[in-house]
């Protein structure tokens, strides 16, 4: 948690270590280390993070990618709701499968990302009124939706019970508020709809009558 890589490396090199310890919420190691925030990763670090090479560190040692913490929570839900895009893309790319996955609230890693996105949205609102400048950051979400649709296409599943039940969020244009839907057309977060069991991107904008504003696993 402290990316304090030259102790990881150390711990790492002792026999009795367990890799798949887990703390009073069952939570390992990698559970811990993907939600370390790092900011623009891409443009302001010239090399890897230590949080980025911790975490391959403990991949490379077999720490399991699909662990389940308290409420059924993986590595992937764990990542999706600290908004680390950094850490959703390396799990994916090693083959973390939970990103169907539901959590014991039926809760997907995009759902929990989405969540956490909209709050942000919300919070940049009322700081904005302030003078004060949050920033919010739409990767998570981008990178959960695009690994959805390929997931998706490979297993479909319908999962819609009712209306505005999880994990499926159903956004409809018209009961998003217009600073809401300003904002994910600028992130490029389009309209997604669901057609033979399988999501699509719809090329239609969130004001088109005939479809939902905006899903989101």
């Amino acid at each position: 948690m402290k990316s304090d890589l030259d102790e990881v490396r150390e711990l790492l090199h002792m026999n009795h270590i367990d890799i798949e310890m887990q703390n009073n919420e069952c939570r390992t190691p990698l559970h811990l280390a993907v939600t370390i925030p790092i900011e623009h990763p891409a443009v302001t670090l010239p090399t890897e993070h230590p949080a980025q090479t911790i975490c391959r560190l403990l991949m490379a040692k077999g720490a399991y990618l699909n662990a389940t913490a308290c409420y059924h929570n993986d590595p992937l839900h764990a990542a999706a709701a600290a908004g680390c895009a950094w850490a959703v893309r390396m799990l994916l790319e090693e083959g973390a499968n939970g990103i169907l996955h539901m959590n014991i609230n039926r809760r997907t890693p995009l759902s929990l990302a989405v969540e956490r996105y909209m709050n942000q949205i919300m919070e940049q609102m009322e700081y904005s009124q302030r003078g004060v400048n949050l920033d919010v950051d739409p990767s998570t979400v981008l990178v959960l939706m695009e690994g959805m649709i390929r997931a998706h296409k490979i297993h479909p599943r319908f999962w819609v019970d009712y209306a505005l039940s999880d994990p499926i969020f159903m956004f409809f244009s018209h009961e998003l508020p217009d600073y809401i839907k300003t904002r994910i057309r600028s992130d490029g977060l389009g309209v997604f709809y669901i057609k033979n069991n399988v999501i699509h991107k719809s090329r239609w904008n969130m004001d088109y009558p005939n479809l939902p504003g905006w899903y989101a696993w």
